[in-house]
């Protein structure tokens, strides 16, 4: 009786009998090329795809979808306020003696007018309210005393939770305090479930992190004093950003390197697109509130399912030597792939005798390529972010970057023009499926650090044209053209974010490093919530300025960066080290370039005899050892 099916998915595999390929082949095969172009990252290996053993298929489409949830729900609870505290026009309510007066004989002879000379005002009466017929002009202006009407169909409830607690005029401050409390929230929450996630594992983080998400949305439904709200918003930050994250790691750590970058960028920019569309869909049927928290609660349930269905990251698993879960795991893959068992058994025996051998007593002192003894596991910790020299540089310059994005982002999406525009967002919406499937294939094509480092430019580029729009004071569709163009971008320097972030750090820290990122870009939004308040166009302008610097500086930066298209993702801290000599900086590029030295790709053989004469302090601990001898 024959075996099951093999999956179509898995024709370009090796066959059982070809030796898995090694980190110590890949760095021979590595030695004498230049940056090679960034579109053929299908063609090299890496420690992890040593390990992914068990092939491409359905496993690795279930996280997608789990992913894909994770930041749709992520995105739809961060646009969530411009629905639950939709701006409402309210003016003062009458008090208890005026209350038979109809609201158009009361908004006439009580509520005065603007400066404008056509709108009313919205938090200041006449006092008294019914001028007398002899003195109509020297009424007092007061603040509302009685309370506020608004200008809502009885029938629709309750839409905005600005009806339900007063949120206007003196307390139009307490919108700003939930804000800062969901963003401070999700920056407390995202690097605690990141350094969980390297100590523990990513699935536990999920499920934990997935429970509270479910507690805190469906809750936040029933809230009803301000205080509850706002604690409930917190919790649902930290978990939302946690599942998030954790979701994320998992998809790069199941995805071999052929599908990787393409399979994260596709769960972040169609997330991006159906949260935007689902978002403006809530925001047109004026639900009340708590009727559309649960609508935003609805997909998001679906993570229930979609975190059920996947399994722990087997790279961790053996990052952190627990062979006996990693066993387990890749053969479930293997199966839920429906790879021929005998070619997955003849792979993991290969694994098996691979992990044993570097075990033996030459390894002892020098480590392993993509797994940490017990010892060593329990010295790896997120402050490593710190102390390691090249993981401080990188972190440095990732953090900044995921500051300056999202503080760019959240300040334009909130411009009045953007709130108040229904034409502007349905614009911005139809234009990010266009974007998105530009994108991609430019990310893919020319690599992160130069999609990441184009992006901050072009934000630079565009906000010195904001600054210019608001001195000059421009005409407003000519801001609506700038601000749509900046968010399009935006998309863009977002993706390349989380790849680029994903890529620079080991399995052992990087869940860490990538929630770090992420936290920081939540404190960049809630730095741009005080330029929000800015009123004044001069000085909101000379802001957009400093911004433009500061993002043209972080651009040039990041060119600093390794580009992880010719920098296969490690598990180690030591694995990662072991290839500081082949990371392909624009520095050693040039350098290349300036003494004439445009290197080919060589025979195997050849590139073996270059190694051998190289100086130790180059090597790999393993390759040391055989020139040495």
């Amino acid at each position: 009786m024959s075996g099951p099916r093999r999956s179509p998915n898995n024709a370009g595999s090796p066959p059982p009998s070809s030796p898995p390929i090694t980190h110590d082949d890949m760095q021979e095969n590595d030695i004498g090329s230049t940056a090679a172009p960034t579109g053929a990252t299908p063609a090299l290996s890496s420690p992890m795809d040593h390990i992914l053993i068990f092939g491409h298929g359905r496993f690795q489409k279930r996280v997608l979808f789990c992913t894909t949830l994770a930041f749709f729900a992520a995105v739809t609870h961060v646009r969530s306020p411009a629905i639950l505290a939709r701006p409402v026009d309210h003016w003062c309510k009458p008090p208890t003696d005026y209350a038979y007066m109809t609201v158009g004989a009361w908004k006439n002879a009580s509520v005065p007018l603007e400066a404008d000379g056509k709108t009313r005002s919205a938090c200041l009466r006449y006092e008294p309210p019914i001028p007398d017929s002899e003195d109509v002009e020297n009424r007092t202006k007061v603040p509302c005393d009685a309370g506020w009407d608004y200008d809502v169909d009885v029938d629709s409830g309750v839409i905005s939770i600005v009806i339900e607690w007063n949120l206007v005029c003196g307390r139009r401050w307490i919108l700003r305090v939930l804000s800062a409390v969901y963003l401070l929230g999700g920056a407390a929450g995202a690097p605690l479930a990141g350094v969980v996630a390297d100590a523990v594992g990513r699935r536990p983080v999920l499920c934990v992190w997935l429970f509270l998400v479910m507690f805190s949305g469906v809750s936040l439904a029933f809230a009803r004093t301000i205080l509850v709200f706002a604690t409930l918003r917190a919790l649902l930050s930290a978990s939302v950003t946690s599942v998030l994250v954790t979701s994320l790691v998992v998809l790069f750590e199941v995805t071999d390197t052929r599908h990787r970058a393409f399979f994260c960028s596709l769960a972040m920019a169609s997330a991006f697109f159906m949260a935007a569309l689902y978002g403006e869909i809530i925001f047109h049927f004026e639900l009340s509130w708590y009727a559309s928290q649960m609508a935003f609660m609805v997909p998001t349930s679906v993570l229930v399912l979609a975190v059920y269905m996947i399994d722990e990251s087997p790279c961790w698993l053996l990052a952190v030597s627990n062979k006996r879960r990693a066993e387990q795991v890749l053969s479930w893959a293997a199966r839920v792939n429906r790879m021929d068992p005998d070619v997955f058994k003849e792979r993991l025996s290969e694994l098996k005798a691979e992990l044993k051998k570097q075990q033996g007593p030459q390894q002892a002192s020098s480590g392993t390529p993509y797994v940490l003894s017990p010892e060593q596991v329990a010295e790896v910790h997120a402050i490593d972010l710190l102390v390691n020299q090249q993981l401080r540089k990188r972190t440095a310059i990732m953090l900044g970057c995921w500051f300056l994005c999202y503080a760019v982002f959240f300040n334009l999406s909130t411009l009045q023009v953007m709130l108040t525009d229904m034409s502007a967002r349905f614009v911005l919406t139809s234009l990010k499926l266009t974007g998105i499937l530009v994108d991609v294939p430019i990310i893919m094509r020319a690599g992160r650090r130069r999609s990441l480092a184009f992006s901050m430019v072009a934000l630079s580029a565009l906000s010195i044209a904001l600054a210019l729009i608001h001195v000059l004071r421009a005409p407003d569709p000519l801001l609506v053209g700038v601000v749509v163009s900046s968010l399009l971008v935006f998309d863009m320097c977002l993706i390349a974010l989380f790849l680029i972030s994903a890529e620079l750090y080991p399995t052992v820290v990087r869940a860490a490093g990538l929630a770090f990122g992420y936290a920081s870009g939540l404190l960049g939004t809630f730095a741009s919530t005080f330029v929000a308040d800015i009123r004044q166009a001069e000085l909101k302008g000379a802001v957009y300025g400093v911004a433009a610097v500061l993002l043209l500086y972080v651009g040039v930066m990041a060119m600093g960066l390794p580009e992880t298209t010719q920098l296969q993702p490690a598990n180690t801290i030591r694995d990662m080290e072991a290839d500081r000599w082949a990371l392909r900086t624009p520095l050693r590029v040039a350098r290349g370039a300036a003494q004439g030295s445009v290197k080919r790709k060589r025979p195997r053989g050849f590139n073996r005899e270059r190694s051998s004469s190289r100086s130790p302090e180059v090597l790999s601990p393993r390759r040391r050892e055989k020139v040495t001898r």
